[in-house]
């Protein structure tokens, strides 16, 4: 949790310090239950927040459910958001995305559209949670200048379930569609008209300090019913009795509340006021931290002094004595300290720096205080976890507040600018950052921290596909000083690099990266190095990629992280390239549970999407592959970082086109290849050139030139070391002998293109790829009369594939070979003597539902029984993120919405 606790509670306003006011809290608690927003919009000093905490607190004696979030200078989306999650926890919401995820989404949502989702998601959760009535309370709106606040309460408001109620306290009117919301008789509002004490109010709060009845009429008056002012001049009254007559209150407004707090906090005993003074710069009175801030063992007995005079302070339920002053009282007492003390200040500041345990407030305690470089060491220290977190909005937000000057010389600030742009992917910025820290590492003799920006930069200079890459991060290697971490670093970037220029550095390199992996149990550091999935299907690449899986699986915090759900995808790849296509399905949907429990982020999506799009083509589902291919290429294009499109939009199109050649859709693969190619020449720049070549070959043979394709073909092959991108060097020599062949080539021209593959086949055991040449293609060369020019082993290959190809597929071979008008039909050649294993083509469909696992139903169990996650969480010695994603499991598994239809679904198919 990074933020103070208080944030979600609802304040307690002790009874005796303040009047009751029955009439205003049974009016704002009805139009609570009644409407969809409660606005409450009054200057300072109205007792909004008071209001609203007894209105709450009496409906959350009427089990009415109430999620109370206070909002706090600078608070950015995602604070909110998370303070709004912790808020909701006590009600056990059914989330069916984690709600940590939803915090990353918060922090990244760049487009309306993924705000739209996040809010839909929030939506539905509140509408399956089972509370006969809930309040969102957001308090003191105004503190709040982001804008996708706003329009996230906007996107709330629209669709709210009429179950739940919204309501704001705020000093001046949010830019909220309340037009809409007042034609349509969903708002209540309370304004200064309704929050005004009345004149008999007035007189009771006279008689509650001791003062006599009319001296509430003489002041209400005056004070025009406003609450602040008028319990402050009766404060001075009760101190100065004649203020009452002929004191300066001709208005009311800020600098009379100034002049009145002026004329309270004189009157403390010197003890209590130089107590307030120095404790001002705190947001929350808590007494251990004020006694660290103060010195004065006696903190805890000033708050209690501070309560009881009723100085404008709200008793916060925590585990100690802990007030919040009102913003006003506080503020004047903070302006008293800067103009009778300044000196004090920063050191204050400092003081309360070294007593937060909070990191990203400490940074911002520190920058008050100007104290730049240890605010730099701070956030330089806790970034990268921050980052991890989803917290990328405050953490940016932390760097801004960075004078430029102070961000340039800081190494440290530099590589968390490196880090925060590396989510963006940003390479530019990237590149740039860490360049530079390391150039402020060496001046600072910080040899260490300077290697482990240049391993960064590396990883940024690859991520941007630079040129010098290679050359960077073998220079880098070369150093024998260099770290374990760093070093690793530096081999992710060389095997990205060989992905695009020498295929066959890959296997040897990730090999070395494992060994090294291997002594690390950071799963940060595993993610930084995770291989690629077109890494799979290289020569030797298959030993190294199932080692990291393994040494992954170990790591992985109980935390949701976009790791696992990455792991699933590089799996379910690995077995369709052994040609287990039902192992790759159960693989593909583990993954695609994982993206959807983490609010679909789009590493993990795009990964376990292209392979689901190939999945499905391979399984004869070609209406189902184009679709999911289509869905892949708009989310990146839509992804609102144009780096990413820049990067992956030339790699989707080709997995897409890829899709449409299994099926044999040749417009739609002249279509895509052509959209590809126009890309290439717009910086579309993650494919190498021999990968890119491709899109030509595939765009010849659509069009029908078989000798273009077949000249492509050989241009592709001629440079095999480079050009493999998801088994295209073995389709691409499928396809050529397959031309050749149609263009009355000799067979023997044929077999010299097909034995390499028979070669790499046999000696790696991974003949999946082959299923990318789709059924039509391999049943011809299967069906091919080859005059005995084809040795034996490599037409039962041919057969063993093209009958593997129609069975996934379900069609025929006279189907699979009529499906290219100009092959006629030959008799098929013998069966291959050893087969490695492939499943019935039924079992490589997609899988439905899974079955509920035995810990599943024991979670579902305690449901039924009504246990809350928290009880089932002790239970079973879970974690309560553990016991969300089985809720989230079980209500997609059963089809059931809300904890209580999962209940009832088990009491009817399990046993009560």
């Amino acid at each position: 949790m990074s933020f103070a606790r208080t944030k979600i509670q609802v304040p307690t306003p002790r009874a005796a310090s303040l009047l009751a006011r029955p009439a205003l809290q049974q009016r704002l608690a009805q139009a609570m239950l009644d409407t969809r927003l409660v606005l409450i919009c009054a200057p300072a000093g109205f007792g909004k927040t008071v209001a609203l905490s007894r209105a709450a607190q009496q409906l959350l004696q009427q089990q009415v459910a109430v999620a109370w979030v206070a909002c706090d200078e600078g608070d950015l989306p995602v604070q909110l958001f998370e303070c709004l999650v912790a808020a909701l926890e006590p009600y056990d919401p059914p989330w069916r995305s984690a709600p940590e995820a939803m915090l990353r989404g918060a922090a990244d949502a760049a487009t309306p559209e993924q705000q739209r989702q996040i809010a839909a998601e929030l939506i539905n959760v509140l509408d399956a949670c089972e509370v006969p009535h809930g309040v969102i309370v957001v308090d003191d709106l105004h503190r709040v200048r982001h804008a996708a606040v706003h329009e996230f309460l906007d996107m709330l408001l629209e669709r709210l379930t009429p179950r739940w109620t919204l309501a704001i306290a705020t000093r001046s009117e949010p830019p909220l569609a309340l037009p809409r919301l007042r034609a349509l008789g969903e708002v209540a509002e309370f304004g200064p008209a309704q929050l005004r004490f009345e004149a008999d109010e007035a007189r009771a709060l006279a008689v509650a300090l001791g003062l006599p009845e009319d001296a509430g009429t003489r002041l209400h008056g005056r004070a025009q019913g406003w609450p602040a002012g008028l319990r402050l001049a009766l404060n001075a009254l009760r101190a100065s009795p004649g203020l009452g007559h002929d004191g300066p209150m001709v208005a009311i407004d800020r600098h009379v509340f100034d002049f009145l707090a002026t004329e309270v906090i004189n009157r403390l005993q010197p003890a209590l006021r130089e107590f307030l003074l120095t404790t001002s710069v705190l947001p929350e009175l808590a007494a251990s931290r004020c006694a660290a801030l103060s010195g004065d063992a006696r903190a805890a007995a000033w708050l209690d002094d501070i309560e009881r005079e009723g100085l404008f302070a709200t008793r916060i339920d925590a585990a100690e004595t802990t007030l919040r002053l009102h913003d006003l009282f506080r503020e004047a007492l903070e302006s008293r300290l800067v103009r009778e003390q300044p000196q004090r200040v920063r050191e204050l500041l400092r003081r309360a720096a070294a007593t937060e345990p909070d990191p990203l407030r400490r940074v911002a305690w520190l920058q008050r205080a100007e104290a730049w470089a240890d605010a730099a060491a701070v956030l330089s220290e806790h970034g990268q976890t921050m980052l991890l977190q989803g917290q990328n909005q405050v953490v940016r937000q932390a760097l801004d507040a960075f004078p430029p000057a102070e961000r340039e010389r800081s190494p440290g600030l530099q590589i968390v600018q490196a880090q925060l742009a590396w989510t963006r992917w940003d390479w530019a910025l990237v590149i740039r950052s860490t360049a530079l820290a390391a150039q402020l590492f060496d001046a600072a003799g910080q040899a260490a921290a300077a290697r482990t920006a240049r391993s960064y930069h590396c990883i940024a200079l690859a991520g941007a596909n630079r040129p010098e890459t290679m050359a960077t991060a073998d220079a880098l290697l070369a150093d024998a000083a260099l770290e374990r971490e760093s070093r690793v670093r530096a081999l992710a970037a060389r095997c990205w690099a060989g992905m695009r220029h020498d295929q066959r550095l890959v296997a040897p390199t990730l090999a070395e990266q494992l060994d090294l992996l291997e002594g690390i149990d950071d799963a940060a550091r595993w993610y930084e190095a995770s291989p690629l999935p077109p890494f799979v299907g290289l020569p030797g690449t298959r030993e190294p990629l199932q080692r990291y899986l393994a040494g992954v699986q170990r790591r992985l915090p109980e935390m949701p992280t976009p790791l696992r759900g990455m792991c699933h995808a590089l799996q379910g790849w690995l077995d369709l390239w052994r040609g287990d296509v039902a192992a790759a399905w159960h693989a593909q949907r583990l993954a695609a549970d994982e993206a959807r429990w983490l609010a679909r982020p789009v590493n993990v999506d795009s990964y376990q999407r292209a392979l689901q799009a190939v999945l499905h083509a391979v399984s004869g589902q070609a209406a189902a592959a184009r679709e999911a291919s289509d869905a892949l290429v708009h989310d990146v294009e839509h992804s609102g970082v144009p780096m990413r499109v820049q990067i992956y939009l030339a790699l989707y199109l080709h997995v897409a086109m890829r899709c449409a050649a299994i099926a044999e859709d040749w417009p739609r693969v002249a279509t895509l290849a052509a959209r590809a190619q126009a890309g290439e020449a717009g910086g579309m720049s993650w494919l190498s050139l021999p990968q890119q070549a491709g899109f030509g070959a595939f765009a010849a043979q659509a069009a029908g030139d078989l000798e273009e394709a077949c000249a492509r073909w050989r241009g592709l092959l001629a440079q095999e070391s480079a050009s493999d991108l998801y088994g295209q060097v073995a389709e691409a020599r499928l396809r050529l002998a397959d031309a050749l062949l149609r263009r009355g080539r000799p067979p023997e021209e044929a077999v010299a293109v097909l034995l390499p593959l028979l070669q790499r086949v046999q000696a790696s055991g991974e003949w999946g790829a082959v299923l990318m040449a789709g059924p039509g293609c391999l049943s011809r060369l299967e069906t091919r009369d080859w005059q005995g020019r084809a040795p034996r082993e490599l037409t039962d290959a041919l057969r063993h594939w093209g009958g593997q190809a129609r069975a996934l597929a379900g069609v025929d071979a006279g189907a699979a070979t009529r499906s290219d008008r100009a092959v006629p039909p030959i008799a098929r050649a013998p069966a291959m003597s050893v087969q490695p294993h492939v499943p019935t083509p039924s079992s490589a469909r997609p899988p439905a539902s899974e079955p509920l696992t035995p810990r599943e139903l024991q979670v579902l169990q305690r449901i039924a029984e009504g246990d809350s996650n928290k009880h089932i969480a002790r239970q079973f010695d879970l974690s309560p993120h553990t016991v969300k994603r089985h809720v989230a499991n079980i209500l997609d598994k059963i089809g059931a919405a809300s904890r209580g239809q999962a209940a009832a679904w088990y009491r009817q198919h399990v046993g009560a």
